[in-house]
């Protein structure tokens, strides 16, 4: 007897395999490293901003998924920042490579490594207006597994939360100035 499958039983399986096939072979075919960037205004001038964003001990007063960060100096320049998440209690290592500050522009650059690639984060600071920050986000990542190459690059844009960055940012500081 023959047996005809139903084709809402047959239409999920060949969308699934799409799914997972079609962003890998894309995948390959983009360059493994590509860079997002993400610019706002803030309400902070720019040296207070640069003293805020290297104060990283802080950073769980005001990032609400961060339990604690510990710093650690890694020679002359650089330095190692850790990170436990409060729910998961996840550990990560981050490592801040580069400062400038001036009164030009202001820069602190930190690197992540992980087993699906790497990912350096510059935070670029420039003086907009009376106490008020350009702040640009500039995110290079490097991945290694075409599928999550597509997916970072296509569909999650904002994977490493920039957005949120801002509003925690702009947050804390609308807080503390009352």
């Amino acid at each position: 007897m023959l047996y005809i499958v139903p084709i809402f039983v047959i239409m999920p399986l060949i969308l699934m395999g799409i799914m997972l096939i079609a962003p890998s072979i894309i995948g390959k075919r983009i360059p493994p490293s590509f860079t997002k960037e993400k610019t706002q205004i803030i309400n902070i001038a720019k040296n207070e901003l640069f003293q805020f964003l290297t104060d990283y001990k802080n950073y769980p007063n005001w990032v609400k998924y961060l339990y604690q960060v510990k710093t650690e100096r890694i020679g002359n320049e650089k330095i190692k920042i850790m990170q436990t998440y409060k729910k998961r209690k996840i550990y990560q290592e981050l490592t801040e490579v580069r400062r400038i500050e001036n009164e030009k522009i202001s820069e602190i650059s930190i690197f992540k490594s992980e087993d699906e690639g790497v990912t350096l984060w510059t935070y670029i600071l420039e003086d907009f207006s009376n106490n008020k920050t350009k702040m640009t986000i500039k995110e290079t990542m490097y991945i290694y597994h075409p599928y999550l190459r597509f997916m970072l690059k296509y569909i999650l844009r904002d994977e490493n939360g920039k957005g949120e960055f801002f509003k925690n940012i702009k947050r804390f500081i609308r807080k503390n100035k009352k």
